[in-house]
């Protein structure tokens, strides 16, 4: 019993480092994705999945800064993040640009106190996926609860 208590304490401390740890770095820019090479670089079936991906991924934006509101786009377009409320607690999220463990839950002073993790299916781009959690939490917060996994409390 104590040894589970034990792991159970550790899992969640080393929880909260890790998001502390994986939250400053994205804020810091540390370990950005290398830019992709030019088109022309590649020829045959790489040029065509790159070109398939990168408009994958422009459409996927696009869509998205669209039903962003005038407030969560300008927020979006200045820190690569934008918050939404949770529709049955009025909770604050903050949905950063990416797909993994992307969103924080906030307390009142906009402080992390939990990182969250949910997904559609399939193979999506950044955009899609950052709007699937968004119309989730702002439409079916308690739903998109129950399939996340969490990590938190986060230390301050």
């Amino acid at each position: 019993m104590a040894v589970s208590v034990a792991l159970g304490i550790l899992a969640v401390l080393l929880g909260a480092c890790l998001g502390l740890c994986c939250r400053r770095l994205v804020q810091s820019g540390v370990g950005q994705r290398e830019p992709l090479p030019p088109l022309p670089a590649l020829r045959g079936p790489d040029r065509e999945e790159l070109y398939r991906r990168r408009s994958a991924h422009l459409r996927a934006i696009t869509l998205l800064r669209e039903w962003l509101s005038t407030t969560q786009r300008e927020q979006y377009e200045r820190t690569q993040h934008f918050d939404v409320l949770g529709s049955a607690s009025g909770r604050r999220y903050r949905i950063y640009h990416g797909t993994q463990f992307n969103i924080e839950e906030l307390d009142v002073d906009g402080d992390a106190i939990a990182a969250l993790c949910f997904v559609p299916e399939g193979r999506l781009a950044v955009g899609d996926v950052m709007l699937a959690q968004k119309i989730a939490l702002e439409t079916n917060e308690m739903a998109a609860l129950v399939v996340a996994n969490r990590i938190g409390p986060l230390a301050k």
